[in-house]
């Protein structure tokens, strides 16, 4: 699992957990992770997937672009632990939560 981490709409930060699955990220009210008052986002701005440990993110024919550590996004882009992702004038850091180790148990 892991978190997406924002200070960019309140001072005091925002975090979106992310589980399994599809999480849809906009300023649309049918979105898994909404984006509130940042107009620069789409209303379904990116796609981010974790599947089988691995974090996937890919623009979804937003307005002004997804950014991964400064860079412009194209098609799917697998994602680091701490990895800033920017989209409108939201920027998130993902902050992956490894599963325990069996052998340091």
């Amino acid at each position: 699992m892991g978190f997406l981490i924002t200070y960019s709409n309140d001072p005091s930060g925002e975090y979106f957990e992310i589980r399994e699955g599809r999480h849809v990220i906009g300023a649309g009210v049918d979105t898994d992770i909404t984006l509130k008052g940042d107009k620069n986002v789409s209303s379904e701005h990116s796609i981010l997937l974790f599947r089988r440990g691995l974090f996937l993110i890919r623009d979804n024919l937003s307005t002004n672009g997804t950014f991964v550590n400064g860079e412009e996004i194209v098609g799917d882009v697998s994602l680091n632990n701490y990895d800033k992702i920017k989209m409108g004038d939201t920027q998130f850091t993902l902050i992956i939560i490894e599963p325990p180790n069996e052998n340091t148990q």
